[in-house]
Protein backbone atom coordinates (compact mmCIF):
# COMPACT_ATOMS: atom_id res chain seq x y z
CA UNK A 1 0.00 0.00 0.00
CA UNK A 2 2.75 2.39 0.92
CA UNK A 3 4.52 1.51 -2.29
CA UNK A 4 1.42 2.36 -4.30
CA UNK A 5 0.94 5.72 -2.53
CA UNK A 6 4.57 6.64 -2.91
CA UNK A 7 4.43 5.75 -6.57
CA UNK A 8 1.31 7.88 -7.25
CA UNK A 9 1.95 10.70 -4.73
CA UNK A 10 2.50 13.16 -7.54
CA UNK A 11 -1.18 12.76 -8.50
CA UNK A 12 -2.25 13.89 -5.02
CA UNK A 13 0.15 16.80 -5.25
CA UNK A 14 -1.30 17.93 -8.57
CA UNK A 15 -4.87 17.69 -7.22
CA UNK A 16 -3.88 19.77 -4.21
CA UNK A 17 -2.31 22.48 -6.39
CA UNK A 18 -5.41 22.60 -8.62
CA UNK A 19 -7.66 23.00 -5.60
CA UNK A 20 -5.56 25.84 -4.21
CA UNK A 21 -5.57 27.59 -7.60
CA UNK A 22 -9.36 27.23 -7.87
CA UNK A 23 -9.89 28.68 -4.40
CA UNK A 24 -7.57 31.62 -5.18
CA UNK A 25 -9.42 32.34 -8.44
CA UNK A 26 -12.78 32.30 -6.65
CA UNK A 27 -11.53 34.71 -4.01
CA UNK A 28 -10.19 37.04 -6.74
CA UNK A 29 -13.54 36.94 -8.59
CA UNK A 30 -15.45 37.76 -5.40
CA UNK A 31 -13.11 40.69 -4.70
CA UNK A 32 -13.55 42.11 -8.23
CA UNK A 33 -17.35 41.76 -8.07
CA UNK A 34 -17.42 43.57 -4.73
CA UNK A 35 -15.35 46.45 -6.17
CA UNK A 36 -17.59 46.75 -9.25
CA UNK A 37 -20.84 46.69 -7.27
CA UNK A 38 -19.68 49.37 -4.82
CA UNK A 39 -18.05 51.68 -7.41
CA UNK A 40 -21.17 53.79 -8.31
CA UNK A 41 -22.02 54.15 -4.64
CA UNK A 42 -18.51 55.42 -3.91
CA UNK A 43 -18.65 57.83 -6.84
CA UNK A 44 -21.99 59.15 -5.64
CA UNK A 45 -20.59 59.66 -2.17
CA UNK A 46 -17.57 61.40 -3.64
CA UNK A 47 -19.79 63.73 -5.71
CA UNK A 48 -21.95 64.57 -2.74
CA UNK A 49 -18.87 65.49 -0.74
CA UNK A 50 -17.83 68.15 -3.29
CA UNK A 51 -18.86 71.55 -1.91
CA UNK A 52 -21.43 73.46 -3.94
CA UNK A 53 -19.97 76.59 -5.55
CA UNK A 54 -20.88 79.68 -3.57
CA UNK A 55 -22.26 82.82 -5.14
CA UNK A 56 -19.64 85.34 -6.32
CA UNK A 57 -18.69 88.02 -3.87
CA UNK A 58 -19.89 91.55 -4.63
CA UNK A 59 -17.57 93.99 -6.43
CA UNK A 60 -16.89 95.88 -3.22
CA UNK A 61 -15.47 92.72 -1.64
CA UNK A 62 -12.58 92.69 -4.06
CA UNK A 63 -12.21 96.36 -4.97
CA UNK A 64 -12.65 98.67 -1.99
CA UNK A 65 -13.62 102.18 -2.93
CA UNK A 66 -10.48 104.20 -3.61
CA UNK A 67 -10.10 107.16 -1.30
CA UNK A 68 -8.94 109.73 -3.84
CA UNK A 69 -10.12 112.81 -5.71
CA UNK A 70 -7.64 113.91 -8.31
CA UNK A 71 -9.61 117.04 -9.19
CA UNK A 72 -9.50 118.53 -5.69
CA UNK A 73 -6.55 116.98 -3.85
CA UNK A 74 -6.89 119.42 -0.97
CA UNK A 75 -10.35 118.15 -0.10
CA UNK A 76 -9.64 114.87 1.69
CA UNK A 77 -13.31 114.21 2.41
CA UNK A 78 -14.18 113.51 -1.21
CA UNK A 79 -14.13 110.07 -2.76
CA UNK A 80 -13.53 109.10 -6.36
CA UNK A 81 -15.31 105.86 -7.19
CA UNK A 82 -13.98 103.41 -9.80
CA UNK A 83 -15.53 103.23 -13.26
CA UNK A 84 -18.46 100.77 -13.18
CA UNK A 85 -21.99 100.39 -14.52
CA UNK A 86 -24.11 102.24 -12.00
CA UNK A 87 -27.44 100.70 -13.05
CA UNK A 88 -27.51 97.87 -10.52
CA UNK A 89 -25.83 99.84 -7.74
CA UNK A 90 -28.37 102.63 -8.12
CA UNK A 91 -31.31 100.28 -7.61
CA UNK A 92 -29.62 98.71 -4.61
CA UNK A 93 -28.90 102.08 -3.11
CA UNK A 94 -32.53 103.11 -3.60
CA UNK A 95 -33.79 100.11 -1.68
CA UNK A 96 -31.40 100.77 1.17
CA UNK A 97 -32.48 104.37 1.36
CA UNK A 98 -36.12 103.67 1.94
CA UNK A 99 -37.11 103.88 -1.74
CA UNK A 100 -35.47 107.27 -2.30
CA UNK A 101 -33.68 107.29 -5.65
CA UNK A 102 -31.31 110.00 -6.77
CA UNK A 103 -31.74 111.64 -10.16
CA UNK A 104 -29.38 113.41 -12.57
CA UNK A 105 -30.46 116.61 -10.83
CA UNK A 106 -28.46 115.45 -7.82
CA UNK A 107 -25.21 115.58 -9.78
CA UNK A 108 -22.84 118.35 -10.82
CA UNK A 109 -20.82 117.99 -14.01
CA UNK A 110 -17.18 118.68 -13.14
CA UNK A 111 -15.40 117.50 -16.27
CA UNK A 112 -15.68 115.81 -19.66
CA UNK A 113 -13.35 113.98 -22.01
CA UNK A 114 -14.53 113.80 -25.61
CA UNK A 115 -13.43 111.35 -28.26
CA UNK A 116 -14.77 109.05 -30.99
CA UNK A 117 -17.99 107.10 -30.43
CA UNK A 118 -17.78 105.12 -27.21
CA UNK A 119 -14.63 106.88 -26.01
CA UNK A 120 -16.15 109.91 -24.32
CA UNK A 121 -16.33 110.26 -20.55
CA UNK A 122 -18.09 112.41 -17.98
CA UNK A 123 -16.99 113.13 -14.41
CA UNK A 124 -19.95 113.78 -12.12
CA UNK A 125 -20.05 114.81 -8.47
CA UNK A 126 -22.88 114.08 -6.07
CA UNK A 127 -24.22 117.23 -4.44
CA UNK A 128 -24.72 115.73 -1.00
CA UNK A 129 -21.75 113.46 -0.39
CA UNK A 130 -19.51 115.19 -2.97
CA UNK A 131 -18.34 111.83 -4.26
CA UNK A 132 -17.01 111.91 -7.80
CA UNK A 133 -17.78 109.18 -10.32
CA UNK A 134 -16.66 108.51 -13.89
CA UNK A 135 -19.22 107.51 -16.54
CA UNK A 136 -18.65 106.45 -20.13
CA UNK A 137 -21.03 107.65 -22.85
CA UNK A 138 -24.03 105.26 -23.09
CA UNK A 139 -23.40 104.25 -19.48
CA UNK A 140 -26.27 103.97 -17.00
CA UNK A 141 -26.84 106.52 -14.25
CA UNK A 142 -29.68 106.00 -11.74
CA UNK A 143 -32.33 104.76 -14.14
CA UNK A 144 -31.13 106.91 -17.03
CA UNK A 145 -28.46 106.69 -19.70
CA UNK A 146 -25.82 109.17 -20.83
CA UNK A 147 -26.49 109.56 -24.55
CA UNK A 148 -24.08 112.37 -25.41
CA UNK A 149 -20.90 113.89 -24.00
CA UNK A 150 -19.62 117.18 -25.41
CA UNK A 151 -16.99 119.64 -24.30
CA UNK A 152 -19.06 121.57 -21.72
CA UNK A 153 -22.18 119.46 -21.21
CA UNK A 154 -23.73 116.01 -21.29
CA UNK A 155 -27.21 114.74 -22.13
CA UNK A 156 -29.00 112.13 -20.03
CA UNK A 157 -32.03 110.23 -21.34
CA UNK A 158 -34.52 109.05 -18.78
CA UNK A 159 -38.08 107.76 -19.31
CA UNK A 160 -38.10 109.09 -22.85
CA UNK A 161 -36.95 112.58 -21.84
CA UNK A 162 -33.54 114.19 -22.16
CA UNK A 163 -31.89 116.31 -19.50
CA UNK A 164 -28.79 118.44 -19.98
CA UNK A 165 -26.05 118.87 -17.40
CA UNK A 166 -23.59 121.69 -18.02
CA UNK A 167 -20.25 122.44 -16.44
CA UNK A 168 -20.66 124.71 -13.44
CA UNK A 169 -19.36 128.27 -13.51
CA UNK A 170 -16.48 127.16 -11.27
CA UNK A 171 -15.37 124.59 -13.82
CA UNK A 172 -15.73 126.77 -16.93
CA UNK A 173 -14.01 129.75 -15.37
CA UNK A 174 -17.14 131.98 -15.53
CA UNK A 175 -17.62 134.45 -12.67
CA UNK A 176 -20.52 136.82 -11.98
CA UNK A 177 -20.09 140.37 -13.20
CA UNK A 178 -18.56 142.74 -10.69
CA UNK A 179 -16.43 140.11 -8.96
CA UNK A 180 -12.76 141.03 -9.23
CA UNK A 181 -10.43 138.41 -10.60
CA UNK A 182 -7.31 137.64 -8.60
CA UNK A 183 -4.09 138.91 -10.15
CA UNK A 184 -2.50 136.41 -12.49
CA UNK A 185 0.97 135.89 -13.77
CA UNK A 186 1.23 137.02 -17.41
CA UNK A 187 0.92 134.08 -19.76
CA UNK A 188 3.42 133.02 -22.39
CA UNK A 189 3.95 135.36 -25.29
CA UNK A 190 1.74 135.01 -28.34
CA UNK A 191 2.54 131.90 -30.35
CA UNK A 192 4.35 130.26 -27.41
CA UNK A 193 2.59 127.23 -25.94
CA UNK A 194 4.90 126.58 -23.01
CA UNK A 195 7.44 128.83 -21.32
CA UNK A 196 10.06 127.27 -19.06
CA UNK A 197 10.39 129.28 -15.83
CA UNK A 198 13.04 127.05 -14.28
CA UNK A 199 14.34 123.52 -14.63
CA UNK A 200 11.04 121.90 -13.63
CA UNK A 201 8.58 124.84 -13.68
CA UNK A 202 6.56 125.74 -16.74
CA UNK A 203 4.07 128.45 -17.71
CA UNK A 204 1.49 127.03 -20.10
CA UNK A 205 -0.86 128.89 -22.46
CA UNK A 206 -4.38 127.60 -21.68
CA UNK A 207 -5.86 128.27 -25.12
CA UNK A 208 -3.08 126.41 -26.89
CA UNK A 209 -3.20 123.51 -24.45
CA UNK A 210 -7.00 123.25 -24.73
CA UNK A 211 -6.72 123.13 -28.51
CA UNK A 212 -3.89 120.59 -28.38
CA UNK A 213 -5.59 118.17 -25.99
CA UNK A 214 -9.11 118.64 -27.34
CA UNK A 215 -8.82 115.43 -29.36
CA UNK A 216 -7.64 112.68 -27.04
CA UNK A 217 -6.68 110.27 -29.83
CA UNK A 218 -4.53 112.88 -31.54
CA UNK A 219 -3.01 113.99 -28.23
CA UNK A 220 -2.03 110.42 -27.33
CA UNK A 221 -0.10 110.05 -30.60
CA UNK A 222 2.49 112.53 -29.28
CA UNK A 223 4.01 109.84 -27.08
CA UNK A 224 3.56 106.25 -26.04
CA UNK A 225 2.33 105.46 -22.53
CA UNK A 226 2.74 101.95 -21.19
CA UNK A 227 1.92 100.57 -17.74
CA UNK A 228 5.00 100.33 -15.53
CA UNK A 229 5.29 97.53 -12.96
CA UNK A 230 7.42 97.12 -9.87
CA UNK A 231 7.55 93.66 -8.30
CA UNK A 232 4.54 92.63 -10.37
CA UNK A 233 2.37 95.55 -9.26
CA UNK A 234 1.36 98.63 -11.33
CA UNK A 235 3.47 101.62 -10.34
CA UNK A 236 2.77 104.30 -12.93
CA UNK A 237 3.11 104.79 -16.67
CA UNK A 238 6.30 104.77 -18.71
CA UNK A 239 6.72 107.46 -21.39
CA UNK A 240 8.51 106.67 -24.65
CA UNK A 241 8.61 107.62 -28.34
CA UNK A 242 7.91 111.31 -27.65
CA UNK A 243 7.38 113.18 -30.92
CA UNK A 244 10.01 115.96 -31.25
CA UNK A 245 8.46 119.42 -30.98
CA UNK A 246 5.18 118.09 -29.58
CA UNK A 247 3.41 119.47 -26.53
CA UNK A 248 4.56 116.43 -24.55
CA UNK A 249 8.17 117.41 -25.16
CA UNK A 250 7.52 121.08 -24.39
CA UNK A 251 5.98 120.06 -21.06
CA UNK A 252 9.40 118.74 -20.03
CA UNK A 253 8.73 115.03 -20.39
CA UNK A 254 11.53 112.81 -21.66
CA UNK A 255 11.71 109.28 -23.00
CA UNK A 256 11.87 106.63 -20.24
CA UNK A 257 10.27 108.97 -17.68
CA UNK A 258 7.82 107.17 -15.39
CA UNK A 259 4.73 109.16 -14.40
CA UNK A 260 3.96 108.24 -10.79
CA UNK A 261 1.48 110.80 -9.45
CA UNK A 262 -0.60 113.79 -10.54
CA UNK A 263 -1.29 116.32 -7.78
CA UNK A 264 -0.31 113.74 -5.19
CA UNK A 265 -2.59 111.01 -6.51
CA UNK A 266 -1.24 107.73 -7.86
CA UNK A 267 -1.65 107.08 -11.58
CA UNK A 268 -1.77 103.31 -12.03
CA UNK A 269 -5.03 102.64 -13.88
CA UNK A 270 -6.44 103.75 -17.27
CA UNK A 271 -9.25 105.76 -15.68
CA UNK A 272 -6.71 107.66 -13.60
CA UNK A 273 -4.88 108.57 -16.79
CA UNK A 274 -8.18 109.88 -18.17
CA UNK A 275 -8.69 111.94 -15.02
CA UNK A 276 -5.23 113.44 -15.33
CA UNK A 277 -5.98 114.23 -18.96
CA UNK A 278 -9.18 116.05 -17.97
CA UNK A 279 -7.33 117.93 -15.25
CA UNK A 280 -4.82 119.20 -17.80
CA UNK A 281 -7.73 120.80 -19.65
CA UNK A 282 -9.29 122.63 -16.74
CA UNK A 283 -6.98 123.17 -13.75
CA UNK A 284 -4.61 126.10 -13.25
CA UNK A 285 -1.86 124.41 -11.22
CA UNK A 286 -0.67 120.87 -11.78
CA UNK A 287 2.16 118.88 -10.22
CA UNK A 288 3.37 115.72 -11.92
CA UNK A 289 5.67 113.42 -9.95
CA UNK A 290 7.96 111.37 -12.17
CA UNK A 291 10.88 108.99 -11.84
CA UNK A 292 13.78 109.90 -14.11
CA UNK A 293 16.97 107.88 -14.15
CA UNK A 294 16.07 106.30 -10.82
CA UNK A 295 15.49 109.68 -9.11
CA UNK A 296 12.18 111.27 -8.15
CA UNK A 297 11.40 114.68 -9.67
CA UNK A 298 8.38 116.99 -9.71
CA UNK A 299 7.25 118.92 -12.79
CA UNK A 300 5.12 121.98 -11.93
CA UNK A 301 2.80 123.68 -14.41
CA UNK A 302 0.96 126.99 -14.19
CA UNK A 303 -1.76 127.16 -16.82
CA UNK A 304 -2.82 130.73 -17.74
Amino acid sequence: MMKVLSRHFWVVHVVFVVCVAWLASQLFILLIEDRIVNLPRANAARKSSVPVGSAPEPYERYSPVTERNIFSPGDREQKLLPLVDRGSSASTGGAAGGGKRSSPGNYILVGTITGPAGNSWAILQEKGSRKQQIFRVHGKIDGGKIVRVSRNQIQIEREGKRETLRLSAEQTGFRPAGKLLPPRRPGPSKGEQVKRLSANRFLVNREDVTAAVGNINQFMTQARLRPYFEKGKPSGYSVSEIVPGSLMEKLGLKNNDIIKKVNGMLVTRPEEVMQAYAQLQRDSNIEVEIERGGRAEVLRYEIR
